[in-house]
């Protein structure tokens, strides 16, 4: 897999979901990463981390 693949499949499982109304039909969509602020990105990255954890035994340390 690729970085990008990494990148939609951790945005797709760990952003929340918002709804818009286009043309008379409701839609969902996602924030991008670059759309969040550093507090919503932080606790994007704490949700990626503990998920490498969990699911592929990965250990990210924290930023020196």
């Amino acid at each position: 897999n690729t970085t990008e693949d990494l990148h939609l499949v951790l945005k797709d499982m760990m952003l929340p979901r918002k709804f818009i109304t286009l043309g008379g039909k409701q839609l969902e969509v996602k924030k991008s990463t670059a759309d969040l602020d550093p507090k919503e990105f932080g606790e994007y990255l704490e949700k990626c981390v503990a998920w490498a954890a969990q699911e592929l035994g990965i250990l990210i340390p924290p930023p020196m």
